[in-house]
């Protein structure tokens, strides 16, 4: 996965991302005197783990055609 291509970023965010399990947060780490939320330039971090896991798992899933067709049938029928 290359880190510097939203999309890519993005989609492993999306399909290896367990907000329960894989956001973490620091506390009173450094910010800078810009943020006018933060004091005395003192903020949280936020870390997101969306790395690929050791097991048997996809590099990437792919839908087959048909299907994608069928789903959206269904969303404009629901949407409709």
């Amino acid at each position: 996965m290359d880190i510097f291509d939203e999309e890519q970023v993005l989609w492993a965010i999306a399909t290896r991302m367990q907000a329960n399990r894989d956001v973490f947060i620091v506390d009173e780490a450094m910010g800078t005197l810009l943020d006018p939320s933060a004091t005395d330039a003192i903020t949280a971090k936020m870390g997101i783990d969306a790395t690929k896991p050791l097991n048997d798992f996809a590099s990437t899933l792919s839908i087959e055609p048909g299907a994608v067709e069928r789903a959206r049938s269904l969303m404009k029928k629901l949407a409709g």
